[in-house]
């Protein structure tokens, strides 16, 4: 059971650490305090947006009230795991990221390494909804733009999108690690893991003796 889980999760995996990968590389040569910054406002918008998003959904099941955007800000502080209280902080620059581009390490009991241990767990799915659901409004526009179809786009579900992209953004960013640049992108791993195999399968041809002429002088003869 536990191998068959692990052989689900590792292309998960791959895909995860490739889009860390990415987000690192954006973020090479911008100060750590302008990162925090960033961060912390993707972060912060993030859980805007989605509190913002659950609560026209409870409000138009359920009827308006105090307790529906309640509900909406639980499940939006949910989706964005331990980062609510830390991306306030990033923001108005009461705290800053460690620099990993120095070295600077997480320590294992620190709630900075706690929160990018349950990040990893929230990013990749986000990201991905964030992207399925502003890909969707995006054909919808085009398509009534070409063929005059009616618009099927919600301001609630724009947000949405936005805001999954925006927390997932956070999310990877805060969890930069520049040692995933020192080794090539799995794109190119996998092209070179090919090639070698496709290289040893085909058979190579077995090296031909060379006749070799012997030339004499006279006097070597007599």
């Amino acid at each position: 059971m536990k191998e068959a889980v692990e052989t689900i999760l590792k292309p998960l995996k791959i895909v995860d650490s490739e889009v860390n990968r990415w987000y690192t590389k954006k973020s090479q040569g911008v100060s750590n305090k302008r990162l925090s910054k960033i961060t912390g406002g993707l972060g912060v918008f993030g859980l805007g947006s989605m509190t913002v998003y659950f609560d026209n959904i409870f409000t138009n099941k359920f009827g308006e009230g105090p307790d529906m955007k309640v509900m909406g800000a639980m499940v939006g502080c949910a989706l964005n795991g331990l980062n609510n209280p830390f991306n306030g902080l990033l923001l108005i620059g009461a705290d800053e990221l460690k620099n990993k581009e120095e070295g600077e390490t997480l320590a294992e009991d620190s709630y900075e390494y706690y929160n990018n241990k349950v990040n990893s767990f929230l990013r990749l799915p986000l990201i991905a909804t964030g992207l399925a659901i502003t890909g969707k409004n995006i054909y919808s526009l085009v398509d009534s733009a070409l063929n005059g179809t009616p618009l099927n786009i919600s301001d609630y579900e724009i947000g949405f999108g936005l805001g999954c992209l925006s927390s997932a953004s956070s999310m990877y960013l805060k969890d930069r690690n520049p040692k995933l640049l020192e080794k090539n992108p799995a794109w190119k791993r996998a092209y070179n893991s090919a090639k070698e195999k496709i290289k040893s399968l085909i058979p190579q041809p077995f090296p031909q003796p060379i006749p070799v002429e012997a030339h004499y002088k006279l006097e070597e003869r007599v």
